[in-house]
């Protein structure tokens, strides 16, 4: 069932949105600083992201995938969400999220809900957003619970060719057990493109 609930899952972030028109693109390559108990490991990660608009929703999903210093990292989450114009260049979508983390045996599912920016000055594009939900089927580690998921993003692009290379810096903090909680902080490269 859960092999199921995956593959669908995929199947609609990365499979839908090529039917929609306007797809977006990013691919490239992280590092993420893993953080749990004064305990922390470099781990380099795989980056892939897709995106599209389907009249006023916009929706996605993002995998991040990777192996370092005896750490096995992987972050998955899709969203859909409302963009909402705020003038000619800037945007403001909120939206909401569910999502997958698993550091070695730690796994925890999430939903969040969030709001992303993005302004527009040509050549440069600036993006950023922060998110809270909430954790659960945490698992894989002694009294691992539920808690409080947090996000927030931030990040630089400049055009480059027919796309953009992108720049950009997340944390997350997934919650493990009362008073424990794994902080990730990823720094990306990547290379987008609109279709």
């Amino acid at each position: 069932m859960k092999k199921l609930f995956l593959a669908s899952t995929l199947a609609a972030a990365f499979i839908a949105p090529a039917f929609a028109g306007g797809l977006s693109v990013t691919g490239g390559i992280a590092t993420s600083s893993i953080r749990a108990g004064g305990v922390s490991a470099s781990v380099p990660q795989a980056a892939l992201g897709v995106s599209d608009q389907a009249g006023p929703v916009a929706f996605g999903g993002n995998l991040a995938d990777g192996h370092g210093e005896g750490v096995y990292a992987r972050q998955f989450s899709v969203f859909a969400g409302m963009p909402v114009t705020v003038s000619k260049s800037a945007a403001v979508t909120p939206y909401a999220e569910i999502g997958y983390d698993k550091i070695n045996a730690y796994t925890a599912k999430h939903v969040a809900v969030g709001v992303k920016a993005a302004v527009d000055a040509d050549p440069v594009e600036l993006f950023g957003g922060a998110k809270v939900g909430r954790s659960f089927g945490v698992s894989g580690v002694p009294g691992a619970e539920n808690g409080t998921y947090l996000g927030a993003n931030a990040g630089v692009g400049f055009a480059a060719g027919s796309g953009m290379v992108q720049v950009g810096y997340d944390y997350t903090r997934l919650p493990v057990s009362a008073g424990l909680n794994i902080d990730v902080s990823r720094f990306s490269v990547g290379y987008a493109m609109t279709f």
